[in-house]
Order: structure tokens, then C-alpha cells, then sequence
């Protein structure tokens, strides 16, 4: 029974830790959409002034 105990403590750490991953790969893809919509807005913005 203990055994089972801590195989269910492992499971349930490994599931935090990869929880933690995925939030912190989800802000670094917002960070970087961010980033390319004021790039792209930029972009668009010089070729409007060139035309």
C-alpha cells in the first residue's frame, strides 16, 4: 500500500512539474505572438509610408 502511495505522490509531482512547463511555454508563445504582430505592424507601417 505504501508503495502505491508513492507511486501516486510521483504521478502527481510529475504532473505538476509538466503543468508548470506548459505555462511556461504557453507565455513564451504569447510573448513571441506579440512580438511578430508589432513586427509585422511595423513592417506594415514602412510600406504604407512608401508607397
Amino acid at each position: 500500500m505504501n508503495e502505491l502511495k508513492e507511486i501516486i505522490e510521483d504521478i502527481s509531482k510529475t504532473m505538476s512539474e509538466f503543468s508548470d512547463l506548459l505555462e511556461k511555454r504557453n507565455a513564451e508563445l504569447e510573448r513571441r505572438a506579440k512580438f511578430d504582430e508589432e513586427l509585422s505592424n511595423q513592417i506594415q507601417d514602412l510600406l504604407d509610408r512608401h508607397k
